[in-house]
């Protein structure tokens, strides 16, 4: 699934020339590779879990639950005041 991995890094670069917040941008790439990976999938190029799934050699709740745990590590990193919940 070598397009794939290039549509991710295409949407990263994507994603930087459009301005994605340096934040946001460093909090994405501060992920784990799979936790990375959806969420560039899921959030950036708009794949639907079942691709997602497919490609990550996964379920889709697994992919649900990968989003989830990608969403809460951003969140603390842009907002660390907030701390834990």
């Amino acid at each position: 699934m070598a397009v794939i991995r290039e549509a991710i890094e295409v949407a990263e670069d994507r994603a930087e020339a459009q301005g994605v917040h340096e934040a946001l941008y460093a909090a994405i790439r501060g992920l784990s590779e799979r936790r990375h990976d959806v969420v560039v999938l899921r959030y950036l190029l708009e794949l639907p879990d079942p691709i997602i799934a497919e490609y990550l050699d996964t379920t889709e709740v697994n992919v649900r639950s990968t989003a989830s745990q990608a969403l809460t590590r951003l969140a603390r990193a842009l907002h660390p005041e907030r701390g834990e919940r």
